[in-house]
């Protein structure tokens, strides 16, 4: 992203003592009756064109398109741009999305096969949205009216949903127990909230956890910013247990 944060040596043990008195953490695997829940990483080979493409746009910030050039300004424009190649498309400076490679989709199809059942896909563009759907007619989208109600009755095998606008406050552990994130937020609060639309009290299941990495990509990096930031959390959240 161009930047990071970095906590000053000592800076974290005196943050935990100020607050201390003001700040319990209280986990709700350590009070209430949770599922079990396993994270499966898989990773998917972009196709050499697709991957020559990818590192053209890495390495000089542009992208030829039938449409014209695609520019990435600056770092954080360029991330983006990267994580749009990832997942399959790029949008070009009119803001239409042109296809790059399959292979997430391939991933996808072998892992609703291989499901058996109900599975919650988390997507990243609207470009995905709109691939999704169109090889996987079944899809409903989590906004549309009653599709959450028919999710949790069990009759849509498969839900969209994108984390910014379905990571709070929806219920979905009654319909499944596979979510599968077809392209991972930088956000850490996206990705956990998330994760808890089927990660809660009253799933019956175990629930599986399956994040499609396209390798040699930006997915990588996205991962291991959500690997990092967990660590701090986890650190924080224990030392205000109390």
């Amino acid at each position: 992203m161009g930047y990071k944060w970095e906590v000053r040596p000592g800076a974290q043990a005196s943050i935990e003592k100020s607050i201390a008195d003001v700040v319990l953490s209280m986990r709700a695997e350590d009070w209430l009756d949770m599922p079990k829940v396993m994270v499966v990483d898989v990773p998917v080979r972009l196709p050499s064109v697709a991957l020559a493409f990818y590192k053209q746009l890495e390495r000089e910030g542009l992208a030829e398109l039938a449409s014209g050039t695609v520019s990435a300004p600056n770092a954080a424009a360029l991330a983006n741009k990267l994580a749009q190649c990832a997942s399959g498309s790029l949008y070009d400076e009119g803001h239409e999305a042109h296809a790059i490679h399959d292979a997430k989709l391939d991933a996808l199809e072998d892992l609703l096969e291989a499901a058996g059942g109900p599975v919650l896909v988390a997507y990243a563009f609207c470009f995905d949205l709109d691939r999704i759907r169109q090889r996987f007619p079944q899809a409903v989208e989590v906004r549309e009216p009653g599709a959450v109600d028919r999710w949790n009755a069990g009759q849509i095998p498969l839900l969209l949903a994108h984390p910014a606008s379905a990571g709070h406050g929806l219920n979905l552990q009654s319909g499944g127990h596979h979510l599968v994130w077809y392209g991972l937020p930088w956000s850490l609060e996206l990705y956990l909230q998330t994760n808890a639309r089927l990660h809660r009290q009253g799933q019956q299941q175990a629930v599986i956890i399956h994040r499609i990495i396209a390798e040699k990509t930006i997915d990588v990096r996205i991962a291991e910013v959500l690997a990092d930031k967990r660590t701090g959390l986890d650190a924080l959240m224990f030392a205000l247990r109390g």
